[in-house]
């Protein structure tokens, strides 16, 4: 399907809801993952310069985490400005948006846990900015939905039959 014929459909995708905070927590996951590998990595095994590198890479995807998620939201509020969407709606969409906060606090929860972890506290202290991020994640998504339901069913409504 051409991209034109994407944007004239008019469609959006429920699933959006549910995804980018799952995205959001995997990624959080994985730069916990791999800032602990390189903290274990041995001078003699890797030369010094490429984990310095490496851990300066994750130091500006912590900071840059924040611009993401952020600019997901502007993007899912101006897309969802550009549906047509009837009235009717609104109260699934309320109902998912409260499942969605409900996910993404048991998603927060296992974050939480991991990063608290023996294991994986140290990588998660050099990650200030994730770690602030995804305790506030429900909030966040609350905070998104609420916005893409504003844009969603606040424009002024056309006459569906002619």
């Amino acid at each position: 399907m051409s991209l034109k014929k994407l944007i004239e459909s008019e469609k959006g995708s429920v699933m959006d809801t549910f995804l980018w905070p799952l995205v959001v927590g995997i990624m959080l996951i994985v730069c916990a993952i791999l800032l602990t590998i390189l903290n274990s990595f041995d001078s003699g095994f890797v030369d010094s310069y490429w984990i310095d590198v490496a851990k300066n890479t994750l130091q500006i995807w912590d900071k840059g985490m924040i611009f993401i998620v952020v600019m997901m939201i502007i993007v899912a509020v101006v897309l969802a400005s550009q549906i047509e969407t009837h009235p009717m709606f609104l109260i699934p969409a309320l109902i998912l948006l409260a499942v969605s906060v409900y996910i993404t606090t048991i998603e927060a929860n296992i974050y939480w846990a991991v990063a608290t972890s023996s294991s994986f506290a140290a990588a998660t202290n050099e990650l200030p900015n994730m770690l602030a991020l995804n305790s506030r994640m429900a909030l966040i998504v609350l905070l998104g939905g609420a916005l893409i339901a504003v844009a969603l069913y606040a424009k002024p409504q056309r006459d569906i039959i002619p």
